[in-house]
């Protein structure tokens, strides 16, 4: 009994040390550089719907990012208003390691564009370390979903701060 209690201690404090290297790993902060306006040209959208089958509607739009100090987005995607929005490190592994730095979640609220079937949707951006230079990928995440919408380059906003 005391060898499989020692056993499973020994395991448990493998496990942790694992874990503990892991999440010290990825990044823990914001680089300034991403905070404020971005704008995209025209890009294409995909919404996907399931009412039997998968059915796919696109189109294409604008989309306009503005990444506050206190971590907040606000915005559009096309007609839809970005609500609830918030940008975070990717605390766990490391950019290099998954290719996403940042990860914007947020609520949309309206259609993307005319013929969009969904009023609303939770969607994420995922930003990759060079996110000036690289596009930045929008999924589609309501209920668990993971499905890729756009890639989109965006261009900063020049401000007097810059």
């Amino acid at each position: 009994m005391k060898n499989y209690i020692a056993k499973n201690l020994l395991r448990f404090a493998v496990f942790l040390m694992g874990f503990i290297i892991l999440i010290s790993c990825g990044q823990k902060t914001i680089d300034e550089h991403i905070l404020g306006t971005w704008h995209s040209k025209k890009h294409r959208i995909t919404v996907r719907i399931k009412p039997d089958k998968f059915k796919f509607y696109s189109d294409s739009t604008f989309t306009t990012l503005t990444i506050n100090d206190d971590k907040t987005v606000t915005g559009h995607i096309g007609l839809a208003e970005i609500k609830n929005g918030k940008i975070g490190a990717n605390w766990l592994l490391s950019p290099e390691t998954t290719g996403v730095a940042y990860t914007i979640k947020c609520k949309l609220h309206g259609k993307i564009f005319e013929n969009d079937p969904l009023e609303t949707k939770d969607v994420q951006f995922w930003i990759g370390p060079d996110f000036i230079e690289s596009d930045w990928e929008l999924r589609y995440t309501t209920k668990g979903a993971q499905f890729p919408m756009a890639f989109i380059f965006f261009d900063k906003e020049e401000s007097d701060t810059d």
